[in-house]
């Protein structure tokens, strides 16, 4: 055991990832850096996965992996904090089974780390785009999602506000940090934007100027299926941080329409649950637009409604300054 490198642990998560997850390991392999604590789940895999990897530990003894397979689905959130509960490491790395690490990713990250201050809680870096396929896709991972002349680092909680752009494959968290904010929310149908929205309200981010991972661009992903899961988990994270009072002041309206619109989809299946967050809502911020939202919601009208309206007043109020 080399005592002057701190112990990391690598947080790695598969579902139906058998045609990516050799491709992973390996990746991980050939990190050769001698204090990994690998922390491996499966979260019931409906494909061969859970054969692969198996296989793969068999011809890999060397290769230290805590594998936990999952006897149902539980979804991304909850298995990765079933994880963090073992973890050990000073740092914690998460990656999924169908991206991968380019070599020397966590040595280079953790002496990056190990200069900076306690301030700090994640490094992070830009990600190669690859095709379902591997193929090496032009574009990089953060001008996807984000133009920047220079990615920020420091203090980025409000840039954050305006949308992630955070390649979590790439990063090196404080473990502290995870034990400051908490678990990563399991209401979530994917993890990562809300957890550094929650972190970087108290800790730097520190931006590595080198591409230290590969993420896979899946069809499922793109998929409309997909669109609309990861479009209610933003209405579910915006809403939370509304109600907890940390939205900035600048993209409020768009979380009052978060609210309402996820307000309006709990009434499908209980209109009190509803109804007590629209009440909520405008108790704590007297809003007219939640006001507004209550009155249709209590009349019977469908969000539907809400937007058009909204729609309608939009150019009016820009008519007027």
């Amino acid at each position: 055991m080399n005592s002057e490198l701190p112990l990391v642990s690598v947080i790695v998560t598969c579902y139906n990832h058998e045609r990516f997850v050799v491709n992973c390991l390996e990746s991980i392999k050939r990190q050769e850096y001698p204090e990994l604590q690998i922390l491996l789940s499966d979260d019931c895999s409906k494909d061969k996965s859970v054969k692969v990897i198996r296989d793969w530990m068999s011809s890999n003894p060397s290769v230290p992996i805590t594998f936990t397979e999952n006897q149902r689905n539980q979804g991304l959130c909850r298995t990765v904090n079933e994880a963090m509960k073992l973890a050990k490491g000073k740092y914690v790395c998460p990656l999924s089974t169908d991206d991968a690490w380019e070599p020397g990713k966590i040595l280079e990250q953790v002496m990056l780390m190990q200069t900076l201050p306690d301030r700090t809680a994640v490094v992070y870096s830009d990600a190669f785009l690859m095709a379902e396929s591997g193929e090496l896709l032009p574009r990089r991972f953060i001008e996807t999602y984000r133009q920047f002349e220079h990615p920020p680092q420091g203090d980025i909680h409000h840039i954050l506000w305006e949308g992630n752009f955070i390649p979590a494959m790439t990063t090196l968290v404080r473990r502290s940090a995870f034990e400051k904010v908490g678990c990563y929310d399991e209401n979530l149908y994917y993890e990562d934007w809300d957890m550094w929205l929650r972190i970087s309200r108290h800790f730097h981010f520190a931006y590595q100027p080198k591409r230290t991972a590969r993420y896979r661009m899946m069809q499922s992903s793109m998929s409309k299926s997909g669109i609309d899961r990861m479009r209610v988990a933003d209405q579910l994270m915006f809403t939370k941080h509304l109600l907890e009072r940390q939205v900035p002041k600048k993209i409020l309206n768009k979380a009052f329409n978060y609210a309402t619109s996820t307000a309006f989809r709990r009434r499908e299946t209980s209109w009190v649950e509803g109804h007590r967050l629209l009440c909520t809502v405008a108790r704590m911020y007297k809003a007219p637009r939640v006001l507004y939202s209550w009155l249709l919601y209590v009349c019977g009208f469908d969000y539907e409604l809400y937007e058009k309206t909204l729609m309608l007043i939009k150019p009016i109020k820009r008519s007027l300054g």
